[in-house]
């Protein structure tokens, strides 16, 4: 679920996936979220599908990236709408700049760089 609280105070329970059907009651469940322009969020988070929009009331689920590691934390939005974050990479430890659509498709990854700043150059300053 994700709480959603608009500047005139009023609020909607969002619903985003039900993990009723797996074993993750007792699972810790680690959860990042950007902003997705003007539009509502990008939510990513460990086990399940992974990422999600969220617009107004509604919750839209998209496919895991299909990267090493486990989940995709977004830091910052592109001009282009994609998003730009960091996945740690399972055997290394180290941290992946990782470029993402709202579908979940990655479009590239930078090893061992994390993003700081967007620019008009077409990756993100490192």
């Amino acid at each position: 679920m994700v709480l959603r609280v608009s500047s005139s105070g009023a609020s909607d329970n969002v619903g985003v996936y039900d993990y009723a059907n797996g074993n993750w009651a007792n699972s810790p469940v680690g959860a990042s979220m950007v902003t997705n322009a003007d539009r509502g969020i990008l939510l990513t988070w460990s086990g399940g599908p992974g990422v999600a929009t969220i617009t107004g009331a509604g919750a839209t689920l998209a496919s895991a990236p299909q990267l090493p590691g486990e989940q995709v934390i977004p830091i910052l939005q592109a001009q282009d709408g994609s998003f730009v974050g960091t996945v740690t990479g399972p055997n290394t430890c180290n941290d992946d700049m990782v470029a993402l659509d709202a579908a979940g498709n990655v479009r590239w990854i930078e090893p061992n760089e994390t993003p700081a700043i967007a620019t008009a150059a077409s990756r993100p300053a490192m």
